[in-house]
């Protein structure tokens, strides 16, 4: 996922106008048991990334990395929906018709499932058993920004749906 990681340290800084992309890193136990969620990898718009490491787990932290981090992108994805633009994020684009993933489109109004849970996004479609999309929260990047956009289209509440 990410090459030439830089570590943050005390001599490191990085504005939150900077960033903007948030990775995410699924925290699972020795016996595959998932234990959380957490920002990991910070993205600044010329490329560089930084890894959190083991701070990253604070949970003061993920959550103002979030609440900043969503502050300045959330509005910008909400205008480019507005607007009828696609937003890419990972392997899922978006737009006001409907999800895509690997060329297969989902409307909105046939979203039965979207859940965020143990790790994954699960989507499931009307009318179907198994899942149209289960995906790692590490391949979506700024999962907690299409977590509330995608919230905010189904007309849920984003608590409903919360990355843990």
């Amino acid at each position: 996922m990410a090459k030439n990681l830089g570590t943050i340290d005390a001599s490191s800084a990085i504005r939150w106008e900077e960033i903007v992309v948030v990775w995410y890193r699924v925290r699972t136990s020795r016996h595959r048991q998932y234990r959380g969620a957490h920002p990991y990898i910070l993205q600044r718009g010329d490329g560089s990334r930084f890894q959190l490491g083991s701070i990253s787990t604070n949970q003061e932290l993920k959550h103002r990395i979030e609440q900043e981090t969503a502050r300045l992108l959330f509005p910008e994805a909400l205008v480019t929906y507005q607007q009828g633009h696609q937003l890419s994020f990972g392997p899922f684009t978006l737009d006001q018709s409907g999800l895509t993933r690997k060329r297969k489109s989902l409307p909105w109004n046939e979203v039965a499932m979207f859940q965020f849970a143990n790790g994954s996004l699960l989507i499931k479609k009307q009318g179907r058993f198994f899942a149209w999309a289960d995906v790692s929260y590490e391949a979506i990047p700024n999962l907690h920004i299409f977590q509330r956009l995608s919230a905010m289209i189904l007309g849920r509440s984003s608590e409903e749906s919360d990355i843990s």
